[in-house]
């Protein structure tokens, strides 16, 4: 019987992380956070690093809640992700506050 393991290792550095996709509801939801990374993406002090489904995603670590959307400063500026119904915000904004509770670890790169 043969076994074949393939594995690829890449360090971490801020190209691929500034690369890397930021995580929708079902990363959220579903994956693994790894940790966060303080200064690992241009205009953001921390991002947290996800795992779903053997592929990695990030996930702003300053997001605020309001009432059909979430916000995040980028200097003087606002980065909104507006949602149908308070419903849909809340959900997204209860997941989002697991993970942010979950990457305890920080990852140095």
């Amino acid at each position: 019987m043969k076994i074949e393991i393939i594995t690829t290792k890449k360090k971490l550095t801020k190209s691929l992380v500034n690369q890397m996709q930021r995580a929708n509801l079902n990363v959220l939801k579903d994956g693994t956070p790894l940790g966060y990374i303080i200064n690992g993406k241009r205009g953001v002090y921390r991002v947290i690093l996800i795992e779903y489904l053997g592929l990695y995603y990030i996930i702003e670590g300053d997001w605020n809640k309001r009432d059909k959307s979430v916000t995040r400063p980028i200097g003087r500026y606002y980065q909104y992700k507006k949602f149908d119904t308070s419903e849909q915000c809340g959900t997204w904004w209860s997941f989002y506050q697991l993970i942010l509770a979950k990457a305890i670890d920080q990852i140095y790169i």
